[in-house]
């Protein structure tokens, strides 16, 4: 899969190149290595696995784990990469076009990290996860905290991204699908976080004239897809690995971080006694 580390992928063989592709892999290690204690002989599914590492990570906690994902490209590198007797990776429609290939209930845990803020029907993809979660089950979801990102009334500078939410609209758009929903900030020491906070606020003024409330959409996406090309072609790739001085124990996942870069967020499959 050669493919260059974004934040739309990572793979793992490329997180070395600098130091913001190893911020960004270390964030995604750090959230796997947060569920768990959750996934702990339970049926879980990835939602949205990507290359598949981070699924592969947690598979000996679990009974059983599926990574799903839309790219037939990140599915074959997974299911070539990684291997287990209770992990299998399977090819699925967008959540606009077709629901989950599972029966009601068949999960305990939903795991679903970079992912909300790429769906355009946001209703159709929490609906299936609920659907697809046994009573009493947990939905654990990451997404790019909003707030560090963009200002307030600023459109997504990533090309893939649909939306992208604060802590309050995470909270406030999960909590109409699921109960008891708690949504934690991911930072750490802020030597560390300027690294991915300084990208994002060159991103947020450089790009601001594409990403103006009243933009339309298409342009704001041709105009992102164009400087992509530009950027792509003309900044120049590190030649040798980076060689980090940090690792994923100094990133921290709780309800007080100062310095945050992402929301992870918890919440219970709704009982029929649940408000």
């Amino acid at each position: 899969m050669q493919k260059r580390s974004t934040t739309e992928r990572i793979i793992i063989e490329n997180y070395q190149s600098d130091q913001e592709s190893y911020l960004l892999y270390l964030v995604h290690v750090a959230t796997y290595k947060f569920s768990l204690s959750f996934v702990v002989g339970k049926k879980v599914l990835d939602y949205g696995c990507g290359s598949g590492y981070g699924t592969a990570f947690i598979s000996d906690s679990c009974q059983q784990i599926i990574g799903i994902d839309v790219s037939t490209e990140a599915i074959a590198h997974a299911s070539s990469h990684f291997r287990a007797p209770n992990l299998s990776y399977m090819l699925i429609e967008r959540a606009e076009v077709a629901p989950l290939p599972f029966p009601d209930s068949s999960f305990d845990v939903v795991l679903s990290f970079q992912v909300i803020e790429h769906i355009e029907d946001v209703s159709a993809y929490l609906r299936e996860m609920d659907r697809v979660l046994a009573p009493g089950g947990l939905v654990i979801i990451a997404t790019p905290d909003r707030s560090t990102r963009l200002f307030s009334f600023q459109k997504p500078w990533n090309i893939w991204h649909q939306r992208e939410y604060t802590q309050k609209q995470l909270q406030g758009t999960l909590s109409e699908y699921f109960s008891f929903v708690n949504v934690l900030r991911t930072g750490g020491k802020r030597e560390i976080m300027q690294i991915e906070l300084k990208r994002t606020c060159r991103l947020k003024w450089f790009l601001l004239p594409l990403t103006l409330p009243f933009t339309p959409d298409g342009i704001r996406k041709a105009g992102l897809r164009f400087m992509k090309v530009l950027g792509d072609h003309f900044i120049s790739k590190p030649r040798f690995p980076y060689k980090p001085d940090f690792d994923e124990s100094d990133i921290k996942i709780s309800d007080h971080e100062k310095f945050s870069i992402n929301l992870v967020s918890m919440a219970r499959k709704k009982q029929a006694n649940d408000a």
